[in-house]
């Protein structure tokens, strides 16, 4: 079997590890690194590994893509950005709308196992346009990018940046025309059957409604959703009933008390701070992801009461003095811990790598650090410390 029967079955089984792994041993008989990269980001992916072991998996697995990654991405420059490589490959890129009919096909060419694309940035109005010419060019452009072939190949989709600036009465500053609503209706006419994962970041309640009828509900994994004007959360978990729903990002509004039993099978969950009143059990949950301008005590001892075995925390907060609180969290599973104030520096990361919740820490990941900061922490404390792009917009959480 030559490698390109090997990439084929690859793509037939995306979620096998055993082609990979296959296609990974050929790739190292001819002397190329990329076969060490799958091996590494599989066992990763699979986890039973001890601390170290994944520490130093994963200090290998960023020094194969700072000497490789360009490289293996070269296929991709001019028509995807932002290439997120999971178990060996390419998985998820960010692509422009417009452009995405007539690079899509030549995006899968050069990542033939890519699995998710987040469609980013149909914005924009001509001085000489109208409002409604502007909005009816970007839904033809959105239209044509959501029926083209390779949208048909993709398992996650995700859009933003849908809309154009526009006159608002009595206001100095323009106002912004989401175009999110239209979108997501017109999404869910198409043909929707392969996606098991949508991201959507710009849409209303007159789009969420259209989600929440369609068939297409009941097929997901993965769902993030910007919630703006719902405050019962009733039409979308009765959705999500019955659902293969494992992945939720609920962001954007006051839900109150999260109650449902969907909420109990799911291992990822994203939430703002102020719905974190978690009614339900969360013995599966190994992800989780806190939005807060401020980080309190009250607000970690609410949330390790509820998320006590994640292996993964993500806490986006800006007040520095708020992650001493993490003293008090009994975490004991924690493999990986992304805190994203702006003010964490080195003496803030040092004080959170000896608290007990990083025992276990195999990754820190901070806004930012310089190289001497971070390799000093590597060095001290055995983990890998890295720092986050903010601006890369993901589908897919891993």
């Amino acid at each position: 079997m030559d490698l390109r029967d090997l990439i084929d079955a690859i793509v037939a089984s995306p979620d096998d590890d055993a082609p990979r792994r296959v296609y990974a041993d050929a790739l190292l008989e001819a002397g190329e690194p990329q076969g060490e990269l799958i091996h590494i980001q599989c066992d990763l992916a699979r986890g039973g590994y001890t601390r170290d072991e994944g520490v130093a998996r994963r200090r290998r697995e960023r020094e194969l893509l700072q000497a490789h990654g360009a490289r293996w991405t070269a296929g991709l420059r001019g028509l995807a950005t932002f290439p997120v490589f999971r178990r060996g490959f390419v998985d998820e890129v960010v692509a422009d709308p417009e452009r995405w009919p007539e690079n899509g096909e030549n995006i899968f060419a050069a990542a033939p196992a890519l699995r998710g694309v987040m469609l980013d940035g149909l914005t924009g109005k001509d001085e000489r346009e109208s409002e409604d010419e502007a909005s009816a060019r970007i839904m033809g452009h959105w239209q044509r990018a959501i029926a083209c072939p390779a949208s048909r190949r993709v398992r996650g989709l995700g859009y933003c940046g849908l809309g154009f600036e526009c006159r608002v009465f009595g206001e100095v500053t323009p106002g912004w025309e989401s175009l999110g609503d239209q979108a997501l209706v017109a999404l869910m006419a198409t043909d929707t059957s392969r996606l098991d994962s949508l991201d959507i970041r710009d849409s209303d309640y007159r789009g969420h409604e259209a989600l929440f009828i369609s068939e297409q509900m009941k097929k997901l994994a993965r769902l993030a959703i910007l919630l703006h004007g719902i405050n019962d959360t009733q039409d979308l978990f009765r959705a999500l009933t019955g659902s293969r729903i494992r992945s939720l990002a609920l962001l954007g509004n006051y839900l109150g008390v999260l109650d449902h039993p969907v909420l109990a099978t799911l291992t990822e969950l994203r939430i703002d701070s102020y719905n974190l009143d978690l009614a339900f059990p969360t013995d599966t949950l190994e992800r989780f992801a806190l939005s807060a301008e401020t980080i309190t005590a009250d607000l970690v001892d609410r949330m390790i009461s509820s998320v006590r075995g994640v292996r993964e925390l993500n806490l986006d907060g800006d007040t520095v003095p708020g992650y001493r609180h993490l003293e008090r969290a009994d975490l004991l599973h924690l493999r990986e811990l992304r805190v994203y104030g702006s003010d964490v520096g080195y003496a803030e990361a040092e004080a959170i790598l000896k608290m007990p919740c990083a025992a276990q820490l195999e990754v820190l990941q901070l806004k930012s650090i310089d190289d001497e900061g971070r390799a000093a922490l590597e060095q001290r404390f055995g983990v890998v410390v890295d720092v986050h792009d903010r601006s890369r917009r993901c589908v897919y959480w891993r």
